[in-house]
């Protein structure tokens, strides 16, 4: 007898030999034991799933001895010709050879004929996508009321191709790709009972290359068998399938990791030379990375990972090395690697350079470790409550710089003003149980860590400004730029700087404003309103020229501008 391949010879038999598709199986066994089985089926999905043999065990249920039944005997006359595929009531078409309107046709004429010996008359038609439009169009009838002894059943890789009219006739079955922990399970159950050894890393890479299809699965093991027999190593896995096993892939990715740019040029001028692809040993080692940051990310990645327990436990060994952030970089560079590799004329040396510049990467430090620092440094540079020490001198501002050459001294404290009213009071004391008794300075630099801790760039801009006083209940801040006092005389900036001062100060405070080239004005607030804007200089103009020239003079107090070309600009007509 001839030799048989193990994908036939291991072809379920049975709806419960049916690897990964229970949600088909258990819903036809109820329907045959129900008496509810449909006149047509369109089974839907991958190569290599299940869809053409489970037609051929739903005609044994049906035309079985003791049918219709779940399970059907496989030891009858009919059980045994729809085994070997020559049951005379059985008719598999194949739907690339038979798609034309006069195979239809034929194929209706027979229709009426009843079955020679079984109860139903069945018709498997494959890649039933196949079929012209006319053919479909032709079948239409006869597939919504077909005779009480016909039932249909289709098959398809492509189900968008088949027309919605016939899909409405039919109750369609999605069949899944299997997922690597089914087939390896399954070739497990096979190698055993064929007498094969091969270790759990071959089975999983075998698992791997079939890409959910059970029958790849079994052509590839054939293959293993007749290279190297029944005992099979992982490293003949590893050579005809072209495929880098796990110990490779993760001498590469250490090799990353500290840097050793010899053994990655050593890997891949060993894959050149066993003349594997380039392109599959990318997507093997992208694929071996998504296996580090799962083991990286979550604390059982048993299920989540295709590898024996023995295996994952040293990828979570080797993923503890690097954070996700790294993880996540080492992932993309390679992915573009890939796409660079897959194009090229000479992938060897894209792949060379690609690598080499992964191992040159610095470490990613994780953002929580930096705030971490960055809190602790803080922390540690901060002023003690209570205990105010001499202000560090620091470097001028660009603004101070840029306002040198015509910015009149600053006004001594002593001579300052102070606004008249009824929050006027004693000077600060030096010592009460309500007032902290803190220096202006204290005050100051304590003042601007609260601030940028709310508002990073209020913050920023407050540290432009210099403190010139503090009473009772107000802090007099000078402002060299125009911007900067313009921005804290707005009530919500203002407002912001007052609170966070009143918390340090335990007592309320307010801002006041001084611009460099003016006498100090109190900002707007609830105790001090905000004046009333400066009237404009005469213009020097036409009458009509008067608005622009106010906003000319504003635009100049806002950015320290001059004018340097004067014109008119005629007013807007209004429609």
């Amino acid at each position: 007898m001839s030799y048989q391949v193990l994908a036939r010879t291991w072809r379920p038999q049975t709806f419960e030999a049916v690897v990964g598709q229970d949600h088909v199986t258990r819903t036809l066994k109820n329907a045959i034991g129900a008496g509810r089985v449909a006149h047509a089926y369109c089974f839907s999905g991958a190569r290599g799933v299940g869809k053409t043999t489970t037609a051929r065990i739903l005609a044994k249920a049906l035309n079985c001895r003791d049918g219709p039944t779940p399970e059907p005997c496989g030891e009858c006359e009919n059980c045994r010709e729809i085994r070997a595929g020559n049951s005379p009531d059985v008719v598999e078409i194949d739907g690339a050879t038979y798609r034309g309107i006069d195979k239809v046709r034929e194929l209706q004429e027979k229709l009426q004929y009843v079955p020679s010996k079984s109860p139903h008359k069945i018709y498997i038609i494959d890649e039933v996508h196949m079929l012209t439009k006319e053919a479909f169009n032709a079948l239409l009838k006869t597939l919504e009321e077909p005779p009480p002894h016909v039932r249909f059943v289709f098959a398809t890789t492509e189900p968008h191709k088949i027309p919605d009219t016939i899909l409405s006739r039919c109750q369609r079955f999605d069949f899944r790709q299997l997922t690597p922990a089914e087939v390896a399970a399954q070739l497990e159950r096979i190698c055993a009972e064929e007498g094969f050894t091969v270790p759990a890393e071959g089975v999983g890479l075998i698992a791997r290359a079939a890409e959910g299809s059970m029958r790849d699965a079994l052509s590839l093991l054939d293959q293993l068998v007749s290279l190297s027999g029944p005992a099979i190593e992982a490293d003949d896995v590893a050579v005809l399938l072209g495929r880098a096993d796990q110990a490779l892939l993760a001498r590469v990715v250490e090799a990353i990791r500290a840097g050793s740019t010899a053994t990655l040029l050593e890997v891949v001028s060993g894959l050149v030379s066993r003349g594997q692809d380039l392109r599959v040993f990318c997507r093997d080692l992208l694929e071996y990375l998504r296996h580090l940051l799962v083991c990286r990310s979550v604390e059982e990645p048993a299920g989540l990972v295709p590898y024996s327990e023995t295996v994952v436990g040293e990828v979570q060994a080797q993923a503890r090395q690097f954070s996700l952030e790294s993880l996540h970089r080492l992932f993309e560079g390679l992915r573009r690697a890939e796409q660079a590799v897959r194009g090229a004329d000479a992938p060897q040396w894209v792949l060379e350079v690609s690598l080499l510049g992964l191992a040159s990467l610095e470490p990613v430090t994780p953002m929580e470790d930096i705030l971490t620092k960055l809190a602790a440094l803080e922390e540690a540079t901060r002023t003690p409550a209570g205990a105010p020490g001499p202000v560090a001198p620091r470097e001028p501002t660009l603004f101070e710089i840029e306002g040198r050459g015509d910015q009149p001294p600053l006004v001594p404290p002593a001579a300052l003003s102070e606004p008249d009213g009824p929050e006027d009071g004693p000077p600060l004391p030096t010592s009460s149980p309500k007032t902290p008794p803190d220096t202006l300075e204290g005050l100051w630099e304590r003042l601007l860590v609260g601030v940028e801790q709310r508002a990073f760039r209020v913050a920023q801009l407050l540290k432009e400004g210099q403190p010139v006083s503090l009473d009772q209940r107000i802090l007099t801040v000078r402002f060299t730029a125009p911007f900067c006092a313009t921005y804290f005389e707005e009530d919500e900036h203002r407002r912001l700087v007052e609170e966070e001062a009143e918390r340090l100060a335990a007592r309320p405070l307010r801002l006041q404003v001084v611009r460099a080239d003016e006498e100090a004005k109190p900002s707007a607030s609830p105790d001090h309103p905000k004046p009333a804007p400066r009237a404009a200089s005469p213009p020097q103009a036409s009458p009509g020229q008067d608005h622009h020239d106010v906003m000319v003079q504003q635009a100049q107090e806002l950015f320290g501008g001059t004018v340097t070309e004067e014109g008119y600009l005629p007013p807007a007509s209004e429609e």
